[in-house]
Parts: structure tokens; sequence; C-alpha cells
């Protein structure tokens, strides 16, 4: 459920399956590239979904507050350090790439 986030647009936390949008303060020293079409791209979103346990979504809450604190102290190097996504459980994408939603885009922080 991407669309409200990119409705609040800018800096944001997303809860539930994403309905829930919480503006934060705006991360202004790191730029986002989005890389299109990663190796993930071979799976439609209904099988990335059957694919991922969710069992363990929502659970790197440590992780979670570790980003949050981050943003609020614009500290580049933690929040680079601590983003994260559930679907990164099963892509084959590794840091400092980071899957967009369930895929098939990428992106890398810098």
């Amino acid at each position: 459920m991407d669309v409200p986030f990119f409705i609040v647009g800018g800096t944001a936390l997303a809860t539930h399956f994403g309905e829930r949008v919480k503006a934060l303060k705006p991360i202004k020293n790191i730029k986002f590239k989005i890389n299109p079409a990663s190796s993930f791209s071979t799976s439609k979103t209904a099988s990335a979904y059957a694919s991922l346990d969710l069992s363990l979504c929502g659970k790197n809450l440590t992780q979670t507050k570790k980003l949050l604190k981050a943003i609020k102290k614009s500290d580049k190097k933690s929040i680079l350090s601590s983003l994260h996504n559930d679907f990164e459980i099963i892509s084959p994408q590794k840091p400092p790439n980071h899957l967009s939603g369930s895929g098939p885009s990428t992106f890398t922080a810098i």
C-alpha cells in the first residue's frame, strides 16, 4: 500500500499495511537512487508475497527504532546502516541495494 505514502510524500513512517502514514523530519543529507527492474523482477507481486513468511514481518523493531532515532538526529551513517525492508528476507538484493516495496525496483541511498 504505497499510495498513501506517496500522497503524504517526504520522509514518513508507514505502518500496519502501509496505509497509516506519519510524517517524519525530512532527511536532507541523503539522496535515494531508484534502480528499476532488479533481478527480483522475475517474481510477480503475488509470488513475492507467497514467498514471504509473514510471521517474520514487522519483527525488526530494534532496527526500526534505530532508524527513527537516526532520522531525528540527521545521523547519515546510522540512517544508512539501519535501512531495511521485510521483503529483503526473500530477496537476493544486499545492501547498499534495498527493495522498494515488494519489488521489482530497488533503491540505493547515497
